[in-house]
This record gives C-alpha cells, structure tokens and sequence, in this order.
C-alpha cells in the first residue's frame, strides 16, 4: 500500500472514512493513481508525499460514492411517499461524475504537469 490509515487520519487529517472502510477504498484508490500513474510507482518511482496526499483523497471520493450507493436500491430514480419525494441520478450518470471527482481528487495533490503523470516516451 501507498498509505496507511494513520497516515490519512493523521497528516492528510481525514474524517470521512472510518478505519473499517479503509483498506476497501485505499486499494481502490491506489488502483486509480497507478492508472493515472502509468504503473510507475510499481515499477519502482518513490511514494512521495503527494502521491499518499492523492491516495487519500481519492479514497475519500471512493467511499463517499460507496456510501451513496449503498444508500439507495439498485436502479431505484425517484421515491415518493405522501407528498415527499426524492430523484436519484441515474448510474450513467453518477458514474460520469464519479470518474469526475476521482480525477480532481488527483489532480489537486497530482497535477497533470507532474512527470509521474506523463504519458509519453
């Protein structure tokens, strides 16, 4: 792993995940910056700060979209009982979206000018 939970509690200053949530979303966050990443900090560039800053909040944009849809059935669009109602995007939708917010998560701590994110020779 690129981080720990100690690490995101206690100098990314993370509130959102909870220790029990963590390993699902890290694993998955660092998925996403080793994609980003073109698989170079598996080949062997050093973990910098800014690529833990990055796992961190992309593993809190991971579980924040877990929590949404978890929250809600499975292609369920709009709930209404006795005069209130609720719309839910749709998962086209909310998946755009979420790759959205993924890649700005990154993109604050992992800008696209950094040499780890080129994508050429």
């Amino acid at each position: 792993m690129y981080t720990s939970y100690s690490y995101y509690y206690e100098t990314f200053r993370g509130s959102q995940l909870a220790p029990d949530q963590w390993p699902a979303a890290a694993r998955e966050a660092e998925a996403y910056i080793d994609l980003l990443t073109c698989q170079r900090l598996r080949e062997g560039s050093p973990v910098t700060d800014e690529v833990r800053m990055a796992v961190c909040a992309v593993a809190e944009v991971v579980g924040r979209y877990r929590a949404a849809r978890a929250s809600r059935a499975d292609g369920l669009k709009s709930v209404s009982n006795d005069g209130y109602s609720e719309s839910y995007a749709d998962d086209a939708a909310t998946s755009a979206q979420f790759s959205a917010d993924k890649l700005a998560a990154a993109d604050l701590y992992l800008p696209r000018s950094s040499p780890l994110r080129y994508a050429g020779v």
